[in-house]
C-alpha cells in the first residue's frame, strides 16, 4: 500500500499586519466578525492534535503535515507561535508556514 499523507490546515490567527489589495480581508465583502476569532488557543490546538493523532495513524496516514496558513490572518501574528510550532513538531512530520514575511527577521526564521 502506498503511504498516504494528510495535510491539516490550521488558521491560527485572524490578525494580519498587511493590507494587500488583492486579499479578501481588504474587500468590502468580508464579514465584519472575522476579527472576533483572534488567535487559536494553545489548549485547543493541543487537544485537537493529541485527541486525533491515533485516529490518523490508525487509518494509514503516515506523512502528517501541519500547515499554518495565512488566508484569514498571518500566522506570524500569533503571540505563541513558537509554542504551536513545538507542539506540532511532536506529532507532525512536516510543518509549513504561509506568511507575508513582514514580521520576522532572517535570524528568527533560521532559528525556527
Amino acid at each position: 500500500m502506498t503511504p498516504v499523507f494528510l495535510l491539516l490546515n490550521f488558521e491560527i490567527s485572524s490578525f494580519c499586519n498587511a493590507k494587500c489589495p488583492s486579499c479578501f480581508r481588504t474587500s468590502e465583502f468580508l464579514p465584519e466578525k472575522i476579527d472576533s476569532f483572534k488567535h487559536l488557543s494553545i489548549e485547543d490546538f493541543e487537544d485537537f492534535i493529541f485527541n486525533n493523532i491515533s485516529f490518523f495513524k490508525k487509518h494509514g496516514y503516515e506523512n502528517l503535515i501541519a500547515k499554518f496558513c495565512g488566508e484569514i490572518g498571518d500566522p506570524m501574528m500569533h503571540p505563541q507561535l513558537e509554542q504551536l510550532i513545538y507542539l506540532a513538531s511532536t506529532v507532525f512530520d512536516r510543518i509549513e508556514i504561509f506568511t507575508n514575511g513582514g514580521l520576522r527577521n532572517p535570524k528568527w526564521i533560521k532559528n525556527i
